[in-house]
């Protein structure tokens, strides 16, 4: 989808829900990429130009991504857990970082009862 100087752009890197990008490609305060990047030069080419970046577990956003990342303001997580985030070099860039705890809660729950 288009980029655009005038509004900040939002990557979204991952695979996520088709509701989320259709809302997000319904606002018309951002412009919207959607590129999945799997590997870390995909992504740190992917990121040049966006203000926000949703990702997943399975992107590494690593500092040589973040320093790529001039306009990167955001970063949203769309699974639980960091640990795929360069939270030090993040911070250095005032970059804030999102998670969604609990974000899947509901399908724990269903797995732990299923082996009950």
């Amino acid at each position: 989808m288009a980029m655009s100087d005038s509004k900040p752009t939002i990557l979204i890197a991952a695979d996520v829900d088709p509701w989320l990008v259709e809302r997000l490609a319904r606002d018309t305060r951002f412009a919207l990429d959607v590129n999945p990047a799997y590997r870390e030069t995909e992504l740190r080419a992917a990121v040049r130009t966006c203000d926000g970046l949703v990702t997943r577990f399975h992107n590494e956003v690593t500092e040589s991504v973040i320093e790529s990342a001039s306009r990167l303001r955001v970063i949203v997580q769309g699974t639980s857990g960091l640990d795929n985030i360069a939270r030090d070099a993040a911070e250095r860039r005032g970059v804030t970082i999102v998670g969604i705890p609990g974000e899947n809660a509901n399908a724990v729950a269903e797995l732990v009862i299923g082996h009950i």
